[in-house]
C-alpha cells in the first residue's frame, strides 16, 4: 500500500478524515436566555432537521411547539414521536440561526440540512479541511459549475 504524507492512499481515507464538527455552539431561548455549555456540533447532510440536547429543552424550560416524527436521507419518518423546539442556534464564526429543532437524548447539537442551507460548504478530502460559510463569491462561482439550484 503506497501512502502519502497524509497517510492515506490518492490522498483520501474516509476512515480518517475528521468529522465535520463545528465547536461552541451557544443555545439560547427565543428570550435570549443562554444554556450555560457551548456545545459540539456535527454537520448531518442526511438529517433533514437539527436535533439539540433534549436536557437543554428542559434547562431552559421551552415548551414543545410540536411533536413530529423524524426523517432522514430518505424520508423514511422514524416511529417514534418527538418534541420540536424554537431555539437560537450561535456557532462560533457562522451565522446566527433560529430553527424548530428535535430535542433528543444526545451530547452534542445535529445541524441537518434545515441550518445547512443557508451556508456553502466545501469538503477538500485530500487535504482534510473543510471549509462552511456564507460567501456570495463562492456561490455565484461553485453553484454553477457543480448543478446546484
Amino acid at each position: 500500500m503506497i501512502r502519502d504524507k497524509l497517510g492515506t492512499i490518492c490522498g483520501w481515507d474516509r476512515f480518517a478524515f475528521p468529522a465535520p464538527v463545528v465547536q461552541r455552539i451557544s443555545l439560547t431561548d427565543l428570550a435570549g436566555n443562554a444554556h450555560p455549555i457551548r456545545w459540539p456540533g456535527l454537520l448531518d447532510t442526511g438529517a433533514e432537521r437539527s436535533a439539540v440536547p433534549l436536557e437543554v429543552c428542559k434547562e431552559l424550560r421551552l415548551a414543545p411547539r410540536d411533536w413530529r416524527s423524524p426523517r432522514g436521507f430518505d424520508r423514511e419518518a422514524t416511529p417514534r414521536r418527538t418534541p420540536l423546539y424554537y431555539l437560537c442556534l450561535l456557532p462560533n464564526g457562522l451565522p446566527r440561526a433560529t430553527l424548530l429543532v428535535y430535542g433528543v437524548p444526545r451530547t452534542n447539537v445535529l445541524l441537518g440540512r434545515d441550518f445547512l442551507a443557508n451556508l456553502i460548504m466545501i469538503v477538500d478530502g485530500p487535504r482534510g479541511r473543510l471549509r462552511i460559510g456564507r460567501s456570495t463569491i463562492l456561490s455565484r462561482i461553485l453553484i454553477p459549475c457543480i448543478g446546484l439550484r
